[in-house]
């Protein structure tokens, strides 16, 4: 189960790239995040070690090449959150209300940038916009084929320079009456 602790240090954006980043090409150290997300080494040490001590990311043992290196893992493969629990204190509901607020701001973004994807032509940003009708008892083998997709396709850090980019997919599954109401 999630607290409010975890969920607030995932709110920040820089550690929700390092997260993203660390779940599309497993291990690496800050060194490595500082370039392929263009920030600051200093500035992902310190994200690194807000979200080691949130119990999002660990330092793997045995993997360093000298005692001042240090390579950074997930420790959850994905990060789900039953936010009924979360709502239950004030600190829970501070928490979802950040994670909340911010998550809009960064979709917003995204769909802006997907959305002048189509006039630029960049081929790494679109925009899809499906519906489907689904039964309740077929939802869940949405899902997992849904993650089966990112499993597929995720790269390892070992691919050349312009070789890979980092993406980000929204997949929204709710009933859509819901969503429109």
């Amino acid at each position: 189960m999630m607290n409010p602790q975890t969920l607030k240090a995932l709110a920040h954006p820089t550690r929700q790239l390092i997260v993203a980043e660390l779940s599309a090409g497993g291990p690496a150290r800050a060194a490595d995040l500082s370039i392929r997300l263009d920030i600051p080494a200093n500035s992902i040490s310190f994200h690194l070690r807000n979200l080691g001590h949130a119990g999002i990311a660990s330092i793997l043992e045995g993997r360093a090449t000298n005692r001042k290196e240090r390579w950074w893992s997930l420790t959850m493969e994905s990060i789900k959150f039953d936010d009924s629990s979360l709502k239950e204190t004030p600190e829970g509901r501070a928490a979802l209300a950040d994670y909340e607020r911010k998550g809009k701001v960064s979709l917003r973004k995204l769909i802006d940038h997907s959305l002048a994807a189509r006039i630029t032509g960049d081929p790494w940003a679109f925009l899809v916009d499906a519906s489907m009708r689904v039964s309740v008892s077929d939802i869940a083998t949405v899902r997992d084929e849904i993650l089966d997709v990112f499993a597929k396709h995720r790269t390892t850090p070992d691919a050349g320079p312009g070789d890979t980019q980092l993406v980000f997919a929204a997949t929204l599954l709710a009933p859509l009456n819901e969503l429109l109401a």
